[in-house]
């Protein structure tokens, strides 16, 4: 019997295939298939069901670029910290008056400028006491100039990538007296030394730089030029300190708490002879806080300050007894005592 039959016309009609064509067709069909789906793999380049159009790219971090200027006031080197620390060490430019001043020392944190020819200046006033860049014949110091210099940082911040550190100011004043010098404290801590500038006297200097706060000199003693005393106000730029410290004093599972200022004032008469009056806070801080005089600052100091209290004095025996007022300002502590 043959699998087709022939009609009237001499035709070959259909039929039925054998069970040994049928598994040849399919056996064709199968091939097919996969030479299609090598066909379709081969020119895409990927999987079918994988998708890599909506794949964003890595975005690389970008620079932060950070400037300033700094006044020299006769000194022949200073440090500089950047309001906003880097992750690494910066690109930093220093423009000087003449290339007269160059970058001794940079990290992450700040940098360290002085006077190109500081050994030079050194060994003369060492040699020759009398030269012009040495010392006066009466052995006083030459005044040095006081330039302006300027500089840019550029550079990937830290923090990149696990939270961007937010810029953190604050500012303040304080009373500052020919060939005195004392320290401030921030209202609020800082996670790393703060850039800090002064106005108001170009003669007072930032000495020393924490994250707590910093110490001031005034550079001019009285009679000579700049050697005038007064309010000079203070801005600190930088990271804010992280809730660390209160973490580990809160129970496992519990979210802690953002530290707050704590504002506090009250009085205190200070007596003109110059004796020292200690005063405690009501409630103690963390750390040292900032204080300041409200009414009477020029004629009244304060001499020392801790967590728990300040001291303070009168510097000017012709002010007379006076009754202040006073307020602080930082970090309270955790416990409030009892």
């Amino acid at each position: 019997m043959t699998d087709a039959t022939r009609d009237s016309s001499g035709s070959v009609a259909p039929g039925r295939l054998s069970g040994g064509g049928r598994a040849l067709l399919l056996l064709l069909a199968t091939a097919l298939g996969a030479v299609v789906a090598y066909a379709v793999l081969h020119n895409t380049g990927h999987a079918p069901g994988s998708h890599t159009e909506g794949a964003a790219p890595a975005v690389p971090p970008t620079p932060h670029a950070q400037r300033g200027t700094i006044r020299t006031a006769g000194q022949v080197s200073g440090t500089v910290y950047y309001p906003l620390p880097y992750a690494s060490p910066p690109h930093l430019n220093l423009t000087a008056p003449g290339n007269r001043y160059v970058v001794t020392k940079q990290d992450e944190l700040g940098f360290t400028w002085a006077a190109a020819d500081l050994a030079e200046r050194a060994k003369k006033a060492i040699d020759a006491p009398g030269h012009p860049d040495g010392a006066k014949p009466d052995g006083a110091k030459a005044p040095a100039a006081d330039e302006e210099l300027s500089w840019g940082a550029e550079g990937i911040p830290i923090g990149v990538g696990v939270g961007y550190p937010r810029l953190f100011e604050q500012n303040g004043s304080f009373e500052a007296r020919p060939g005195e010098e004392g320290d401030v404290y921030f209202p609020y801590p800082h996670s790393t030394p703060p850039n800090v500038e002064l106005a108001g006297f170009p003669a007072v200097l930032v000495a020393d730089v924490t994250p707590l706060g910093f110490r001031w000199k005034h550079a001019a003693q009285k009679g000579e030029r700049g050697g005038d005393g007064g309010t000079v106000r203070w801005t600190s730029k930088g990271v804010r300190a992280t809730t660390e410290e209160y973490q580990r004093t809160k129970p496992a599972g519990q979210l802690p708490t953002p530290p707050t200022v704590l504002k506090q004032s009250g009085q205190v008469t200070i007596p003109w002879n110059g004796e020292e009056v200690e005063v405690q806070f009501p409630r103690p801080y963390m750390t040292a806080p900032n204080v300041e005089f409200t009414n009477w600052p020029r004629d009244y100091v304060i001499t020392g300050c801790k967590s728990t209290g300040f001291r303070c004095k009168c510097i000017d025996k012709f002010a007379g007894s006076q009754n202040l007022t006073w307020v602080a300002k930082g970090v309270a502590t955790t416990e409030v005592p009892k």
